[in-house]
């Protein structure tokens, strides 16, 4: 009977160690305490591992919108401005300044706006080159008719036009200079930026317009000047008339981008490339 009762009850041997259904029960006991601080701190451990990603998810969108506020400031020049694909830069001041004289001499000019129809050269996102060339070129062409200069476009609308048959319109009209108007892209590097122009290697007088449309262009204070550059482009090699192509900026960085969108800075641009043209063409008939 005690025997039973021993191992119903659980008691200590000689050595002091619980025996029985004792000691099935502690350590039972003991188990269920590790089972309910395993539970405790895991509980604790996905609350911490949730508060973290809440902090992180906070922290990242915080700063995607510093770095969208910062490339506006960038893009604007302004605090308040809206995002890029929708903002405009401030169109240029260009009040105060002197007209230009009528020339006295007569002046055919041809203007070549870049790609047109189903090729619409350098884009981003919905911003095509084909657009902003035909928008420069039809400036260009109503300020030089204010200075009584003949003028001839290669293309009137968004419409694709060759090379060679741009070159060949060239040769029949005989233009005085020849200026193909286009926008640029670089995609490896967003940061590369500016103007230039191009002329033929050959043409002497093509260089010295491309120096003069580059020199007026410098009074531009936010355009940065990237200079004149010799290139075979079939337009200016293939030409029998002075003829240059002029990149007015690159697409694929988001200020040119945003000025060259603007109607205010493509005002602007066309006058200065306009007093380029005139102030080489005035020159030559000097000489």
């Amino acid at each position: 009977m005690n025997f039973l009762k021993n191992v119903l009850m659980g008691v200590r041997d000689g050595n002091g160690k619980v025996c029985g259904l004792e000691m099935r029960r502690k350590r039972y006991n003991r188990r269920k305490r590790l089972a309910r601080t395993l539970i405790v701190r895991g509980m604790a451990g996905v609350l911490l591992v949730g508060v973290v990603f809440a902090v992180v998810c906070v922290g990242l969108y915080a700063r995607d919108v510093y770095w969208k506020e910062e490339e506006t400031m960038t893009e604007t020049g302004s605090g308040v401005a809206p995002s890029v694909a929708a903002t405009e830069a401030e169109p240029e001041e260009s009040e105060g300044e002197e007209p230009l004289e009528k020339i006295t001499f007569p002046l055919k000019v041809m203007l070549d706006a870049g790609h047109g129809g189903n090729d619409s050269g350098t884009f981003y996102e919905t911003t095509y080159e084909k657009d902003i060339t035909l928008e420069v070129t039809k400036k260009m062409k109503a300020l030089l008719e204010e200075q009584g200069v003949e003028v001839v476009l290669t293309r009137e609308s968004d419409k694709y036009m060759g090379l060679k048959e741009r070159t060949e319109l060239s040769r029949e009209e005989d233009p005085d200079v020849f200026v193909s108007i286009h926008c640029n892209s670089f995609e490896d590097d967003s940061s590369v930026a500016g103007i230039e122009c191009y002329y033929w290697e050959d043409d002497e007088e093509g260089e010295a317009y491309a120096e003069s449309l580059m020199d007026a262009a410098e009074e531009i204070e936010a355009l940065r000047i990237r200079g004149t550059r010799v290139e075979d482009y079939y337009v200016i090699r293939f030409n029998d008339a002075p003829a240059v192509l002029v990149e007015m900026g690159y697409l694929s960085n988001s200020a040119d981008r945003a000025r060259l969108i603007d109607e205010g800075f493509q005002q602007t641009l066309a006058e200065k490339l306009v007093q380029g043209i005139l102030e080489e063409a005035e020159r030559q008939q000097e000489e």
